[in-house]
């Protein structure tokens, strides 16, 4: 069977999912590399592909290989349909992407937010509850919440007029999903990382975002 798919460079490539654009666009093909497949190796292609969003210009790495096993044969026609695996790089994950204002977040703690965003979109599931947890302890140093640990830290924020009680208790189970993972390796649903965030969001948000929009708005003055 002559499975091996001809892509050239130039050539546009439909419905690759981009990341910037967030729908599936068309890609033009900017660099190829064809691995060599042994005889006896069960791959019939492999290809690594820069590729560009046709819309936005957006850069994506893409693999597309066919392994014997997406081959399916019909045994009464000898007919093969061959199904080959496709992977972009970053991940895509349209549920989960940073906030725009992050560049307002102290620096320490954009690279940590931004590396739990990764982490999640990679499936690093255990290690992005950690960094949930860390955002955490990182608000709360940043902003000197009184406390000997992050349990009280966390009802610190609540003296100090940063969040409320009602946000406290939210972020107290967003501490416990972070104490799970580290001591127990509990794995965590995509789906509860990716609403934990969205309260990470709404807490960085409250505590450095606004504040610093603030900052251009109009003053009252007088009465």
């Amino acid at each position: 069977m002559n499975a091996k798919r001809n892509i050239k460079k130039g050539k546009n490539l439909k419905e690759v999912d981009c990341s910037r654009c967030e729908h599936l666009t068309k890609h033009e093909v900017v660099a190829k590399y064809e691995a060599e497949i042994e005889d006896w190796y069960p791959v019939y292609y492999d290809h690594y592909l820069v590729v560009k969003c046709r819309g936005c210009g957006w850069i994506s790495f893409l693999r597309e290989f066919l392994h014997e096993e997406n081959v399916s044969i019909d045994d009464s026609t000898g007919d093969s349909d061959a199904y080959p695996t496709v992977l972009i790089y970053p991940k895509r994950n349209k549920e989960i992407k940073p906030m725009e204002d992050r560049y307002r977040l102290p620096p320490n703690l954009a690279t940590i937010y931004e590396e739990t965003i990764e982490g999640l979109n990679n499936d690093l599931l255990v290690l992005s509850a950690i960094g949930i947890r860390t955002i955490l302890e990182a608000v709360c140093i940043d902003n000197k919440a009184p406390g000997r640990n992050l349990n009280e830290c966390i009802d610190g924020l609540v003296d100090m007029g940063l969040i409320t009680k009602t946000g406290a208790a939210i972020l107290h189970n967003l501490r416990f999903m972070g104490n799970q993972a580290a001591h127990e390796v509990k794995v965590h649903k995509v789906k509860e990382l990716a609403a934990a965030l969205k309260v990470i969001d709404h807490l960085l948000m409250g505590v450095y975002v606004i504040p610093k929009l603030s900052e251009v708005l109009p003053r009252k003055k007088g009465g």
